[in-house]
């Protein structure tokens, strides 16, 4: 994907990184992996996350809001 670069980039350049997903987006397996876990620090989305993922979520230390 072309904008897997730009993505990287503007992680790397945060200070904060807050993933804005919905919670079918977590049951998905994807072509591309643009970071890991531990490079996000917030995650806000609209529903509980599934259980297959909850585990490396909390390994990471990451917050997670449902809004």
């Amino acid at each position: 994907m072309i904008e897997v670069p730009t993505k990287r980039a503007m992680i790397a350049a945060a200070r904060y990184v807050v993933l804005l997903a919905d919670a079918e987006k977590f049951s998905m397996n994807g072509v591309s992996r643009v970071c890991d876990a531990a490079d996000i620090d917030h995650i806000v989305t609209d529903a509980a996350v599934p259980a297959s993922r909850r585990a490396t979520i909390q390994e990471a230390g990451i917050e997670v809001t449902i809004a």
